[in-house]
This record gives structure tokens, C-alpha cells and sequence, in this order.
């Protein structure tokens, strides 16, 4: 019985490593992760007492969405992380769901200074009256959908971390994460969030410290690309080549160097280490079905960005900057640029080219690339869908409102 707003932050994958695939169909990855102010708006509100251990309880579970191609059942992982959670302190939600206990996550120690959240206690409760309860989620979505930036898994968490509060649950942070873990790879990390390096399928999660005034360009396609259709992908095309040897002893090395060296970048907060250290495994399969994604990294660098990315399984491209008001200036000229103008090339962009001898992608010309490579000094860009400047920062979900103290019951 209350009600709560929160922000479920977007992340950014600045480096994404494929160790290569495991037998439960994930893919084992290391990858330097960090956290965005975009984000969706989730609001929370729960009717009736939840008796946390009486399973006799039913919960109902109501989703509306400001976007109409988001479902608001199941498939929905908003929806599912309300199953997921209800399962974990043995309530019944209405919809059937199949018990999954979550598997275990290992975080190590947090750097950052600490945010205190009062937990509340959980609720014992010596009636066979158990009230049906609800929990409706309105989600004011403005993460794009299936575009590589974990909206899903941040709307996720969110929830986890509201009903949590709601329910009184006082339930830890790991524990959280651990429920996240079994719905999707990236949720453990969106429950915590800030800077970090994940590890396995997202499971093990090292926490770094958030750099100060680290600031980036967003650019998002109309296309979509889902994680199982980037990997699937990857899998087909490294297949062919045979590229990637899994579980070797050159791949493990190679990753273990890249991430090494962004974590160093981003302790010392040098945006152009940071940006010249932007490396993410599954470009070449995402350029592969959404060629636009080599272009639009061309026009960040051409507006003045110090370096280019793709987040996760893409398509969303990105760009550092080295300052708030350079930021703002190359979205301004992106968005310019994406209605009708031109900028001028400073660079061709080449697709990352999987190699079948180091197992490592290279910069190396491909037929997508000379596909959308510029013949001039100029060229113009078809319509991005948007541009966002975003700035780095140090929670994964942040509190909008919070209800009175005492109100939850």
C-alpha cells in the first residue's frame, strides 16, 4: 500500500570481450560497464499487506507502458522480476510462473562510498488471512528497446529494488542481484550499477570507482538488434571463420589486456585513454545486419568526438567527449545533420573484421564497410532516431520518490 518512482539507468559497454560459448547456450564475456543518466521512469504501486513466507497469497500484477510495442505480460521483464521476487520470499503471484531458484552472484568488495537505504524488516504474520495484493508498473520507457543499452534489465532491477522497499522485504543488495541473475545476464549489474567489469554471463561483477564528469553522445538507429540475434549471429560468422577458439589461452590474455587498460583509463579519468581504448566484440555481427552502425560512428567522429562504440549487442553507437559543452555541441550538429545537412569526413571508419589468425577483431576493410565508406569530402546521414547526451554516473537505479516512512503497509 504505497506508491514510488524510480529511474532505471541505461548502460554502456565500453569494452565487450567473447570468451567464447558456454554449454547453457550463454557466451562467457568480460566487459568494462558503465552506468548513464538516460533512463526510464518506473512507477510502483502495491495495494493490500504482502506477507512475506505465506505462499497462500496471491498477487496481481497490472503493467501500462507509454510504448505500445512493449508487452505488458509475460515477456515483459518488468513483470517477470515481480514473479521472480514474489518466488524468492514464497508468495504465489497470479500469473503461473515455473519456480526457478536464482543463481548464485559473486560481487567483490565496493569502492565507492556507501549510500545507506534503511531495509526494512520483513513481516511475520500469525493469520491464515492472507489478502489478494497487486502491484501495478506504469513505465514511462525512454531507453530505446533492443538497442544494446539494457533497458529491459534496468526496468528489471528497478523494480526488484522498489517492491523490495515496498514490501519491506529487506532483502540485500546481493540477494537482489541474485534473483536478477536468473531472469537475465545483465540485471545483477543494473541492480547495482555505476562502473564496473563483469565477468562470466554477468554473474561476477567487480565495482570500480564512477569517474568524475565523463560525458557521452548517444546515438540511436531505428533498427533493432536483439542479443540472441547479435550472438547468433557472432556464432554463425565465427563459425565460418573460425575466429574464436573457445576458452583459449590467446583470448583470455587478450581480454584480460584490454580490460586491464580501460580499468587503468578510468581510474586516472583520462578521456582520451578512455576513448581510444573503446573495443566491442560484437560489432562486425551487428554491422552485419544493420550496416548504418559503421555510418553513424563515422559522423560522431566527424562532429568531434575523441572516440567511437557500440554498446552491447547494438545497434546504439556512441562517442566520448571531453566536456559537457563539446557534448552538447556534437549532438547539436548530429541532430542537424541527421535532418537533411552534411558534415565533413575527417576519418573513414572501418569495421572491426573478425580474423581467423589471433582470434582478435581488427580494422580491416570489409565489404560493409566499403559499402559505407564516403567518396568526398562530405556526405550526408539517413534520420538517426535520436541523439541523447549523457553523462556517466554511479547507480544503476536511483530513487525519484519514496514514500512516507510507515506508508508502505
Amino acid at each position: 500500500m504505497g506508491d514510488m518512482v524510480l529511474q532505471a539507468r541505461a548502460k554502456l559497454n565500453l569494452t565487450l570481450k567473447i570468451l567464447g560459448r558456454r554449454p547453457d547456450g550463454y557466451h562467457d564475456i568480460e566487459s568494462v560497464v558503465q552506468s548513464v543518466d538516460l533512463c526510464d521512469r518506473i512507477t510502483l504501486r502495491t495495494c493490500s499487506p504482502v506477507y512475506a513466507g505465506r505462499s497462500g497469497q496471491e498477487i496481481d500484477i497490472t503493467v501500462t507502458c507509454n510504448d505500445t510495442s512493449i508487452p505488458t505480460g509475460r515477456g515483459n521483464l518488468a513483470v517477470e522480476a515481480v514473479l521472480a521476487l514474489a518466488n524468492f520470499v514464497g508468495l504465489r503471484a497470479s500469473a503461473e510462473t515455473d519456480a526457478c531458484p536464482p543463481a548464485s552472484v559473486e560481487m567483490e568488495a565496493d569502492p565507492r562510498a556507501s549510500v545507506e537505504m534503511d531495509a526494512d524488516p520483513g513481516v511475520s504474520v500469525e493469520t491464515d488471512a492472507c489478502p489478494r495484493a497487486s502491484v501495478e508498473i506504469d513505465m514511462g520507457k525512454r531507453i530505446p528497446v533492443a538497442a544494446g543499452l539494457g533497458g529491459g534489465s534496468a526496468d528489471a532491477a528497478a523494480v526488484l529494488i522498489g517492491l523490495n522497499h515496498l514490501w519491506r522485504l529487506g532483502l540485500g543488495e546481493r540477494e537482489l542481484m541474485a534473483v536478477g541473475e536468473s531472469l537475465g545476464a545483465d540485471i545483477p549489474f543494473c541492480v547495482t550499477g555505476g562502473t564496473g567489469v563483469i565477468r562470466g554471463k554477468g554473474e561476477r561483477i567487480e565495482l570500480l570507482p564512477t569517474p568524475d564528469d565523463l560525458w557521452f553522445v548517444v546515438v540511436t538507429l531505428p533498427e533493432r538488434v536483439s542479443t540472441a540475434q547479435a550472438y547468433t549471429t557472432f556464432d554463425q560468422l565465427t563459425e565460418t571463420t573460425g575466429a574464436y577458439d573457445a576458452g583459449s589461452y590467446d583470448l583470455a590474455v587478450d581480454a584480460t589486456d584490454v580490460t586491464s587498460g580501460m580499468v587503468r583509463a578510468l581510474r586516472a579519468g583520462e578521456v582520451q585513454d578512455i576513448a581510444g581504448r573503446l573495443t566491442n566484440d560484437l560489432e562486425y555481427s551487428a554491422v552485419s545486419i544493420v550496416p548504418q552502425i559503421a555510418r553513424a560512428k563515422e559522423a560522431l567522429l566527424a562532429a568531434g568526438a575523441v572516440g567511437v562504440g557500440m554498446s552491447g549487442s547494438g545497434p546504439t553507437v556512441f562517442g566520448i567527449a571531453d566536456s559537457r559543452e563539446k557534448a552538447e555541441a556534437i549532438c547539436d550538429t548530429l541532430r542537424l545533420t541527421s535532418s537533411g545537412g552534411a558534415l565533413e569526413q575527417v576519418s573513414s571508419y572501418d569495421v572491426p573484421k573478425l580474423s581467423s589468425s589471433g582470434g582478435t577483431p581488427k580494422q580491416a576493410s570489409s565489404a560493409c564497410a566499403k559499402e559505407q565508406a564516403s567518396s568526398g569530402g562530405t556526405f550526408a546521414i539517413g534520420a538517426f532516431k535520436e541523439v541523447f547526451v549523457c553523462r556517466a554516473v554511479s547507480q544503476g537505479v536511483a530513487y525519484a520518490r519514496v514514500p512516507d516512512a510507515g506508508a508502505g503497509h
